[in-house]
């Protein structure tokens, strides 16, 4: 993914990628992927992705539960350098899309 991207975004998603990046490393994950992202996003308190999530009913706690819980059924990958999924790409290429409609 081009990273330039990322210079379109608020505040509010850089600091929710950042994190989204955090979560997946403690998780030993190879990428970031659309659960990270999210999870970095309902932590971003004040941006209106948080918002959306939390009025649809989901909690930061129950998410990471989920997320720490099926990683560890998993098998240890190698630490190394950090990518996005593709998955995990799509989604912040369509939110890039839909918020230069907005400016």
């Amino acid at each position: 993914m081009n990273l330039d991207i990322l210079n379109k975004f608020t505040t509010h998603l850089k600091n929710a990628i950042a994190r989204a990046a955090a979560f997946a490393l403690e998780l030993n994950s190879p990428r970031i992927n659309p659960e990270h992202l999210l999870y970095g996003l309902i932590l971003q308190k004040g941006s209106i992705g948080a918002e959306i999530l939390s009025k649809a009913g989901l909690k930061a706690e129950n998410l990471r539960t989920s997320l720490v819980g099926e990683r560890i059924m998993k098998i240890a990958t190698k630490k190394g350098s950090l990518k996005f999924s593709k998955n995990a790409k799509r989604s912040l290429e369509k939110a890039a899309l839909i918020a230069s409609e907005y400016k």
